[in-house]
């Protein structure tokens, strides 16, 4: 028995030395794939984006607790397939997600590189607008360009501006001392929606749109009469692909520093710094 609770205090012990907490910030791109940016990894189109958070580490797993900012867009125009179209989009993008990381070696003065892998959860804010021909900004969502929010389309409910997402990916870590590590770092996120580009089923019916939201919904909706004045609004016809779900992605650097574990049963830190001795009555 004595030997079993030896062993235990051991290992305790050893878990709790090995545990460590770091900040981390990281510049990096950010993109989509949709029906506005078909390529599923891509520059093209991509916007700078910044993450940050923090991330408490255990042996070769950690949690990661991340903030991301950055934006998204996609345009037609890019497009050999659909250049006719003439649809595009904005959104700034907006997440709050946690993670599980594993590494995959136990990175040391010895092995200062190891590929790492994560998966989690998080919530996204993103709200997608256009500049119209005049070069009017006018968000997507509110006017239904598919018709959403109308009775004619009962199915079509106006889209929640808040989604929640799975991050996936993985990267390689750089051990650069004991308290800077840097890593390369690949982030998708799956979507469980298709309009975070305002474009996913068929186009409505033109006056029923016309009636309920006016003039500037229908030609949001339907933008090829400003590439040809002889286009006609096809009514029902195809406008995206609901049958695949959209998805953002961020590729970047990630730089972290380890706060210094306190050794409260030593007079040094473990940085090596001297603690104030305490007061013994």
């Amino acid at each position: 028995m004595r030997f079993l609770f030896f062993l235990l205090m051991i290992f305790i012990h050893a878990f709790v030395d090995a545990q460590q907490f770091s900040i981390f910030i990281g510049p990096g791109i950010m993109n989509y794939a949709g029906d506005l940016q078909t390529s599923s990894y891509t520059f093209s189109q991509s916007n700078i984006c910044i993450a940050a958070g923090l991330n408490y580490q255990v042996n070769h797993f950690s949690i990661n607790a991340a903030f991301t900012a950055g934006s998204v867009e996609g345009n037609d125009k890019y497009s050999a397939k659909n250049s006719n179209r003439n649809l595009n989009f904005k959104s700034g993008i907006v997440e709050t997600s946690i993670a599980l990381q594993y590494d995959i070696i136990d990175i040391s003065d010895a092995k200062k590189i190891t590929p790492y892998i994560f998966a989690g959860a998080g919530i996204i804010r993103f709200n997608p607008y256009t500049y119209d021909i005049d070069g009017i900004k006018t968000y997507l969502q509110p006017i239904g360009t598919e018709g959403q929010g109308l009775p004619e389309y009962s199915g079509r409910n106006f889209y929640s501006l808040f989604e929640f997402c799975l991050p996936v990916g993985g990267g390689l870590k750089y051990k650069i001392n004991d308290k800077f590590t840097a890593c390369l770092e690949y982030n998708t996120r799956f979507l469980n929606t298709d309009y975070l580009d305002d474009v996913s089923k068929s186009y409505p019916d033109q006056q029923v749109l016309l009636n309920a939201r006016g003039v500037q919904a229908v030609r949001l909706s339907f933008r090829e009469p400003e590439i040809d004045p002889s286009a006609v609004f096809p009514e029902k016809t195809q406008r995206g692909n609901p049958k695949k779900k959209d998805n953002f992605y961020t590729t970047g650097l990630k730089f972290s520093y380890t706060i210094p574990r306190v050794n409260r049963n030593s007079s040094y830190t473990k940085s090596g710094n001297i603690r104030c001795p305490r007061k013994v009555y």
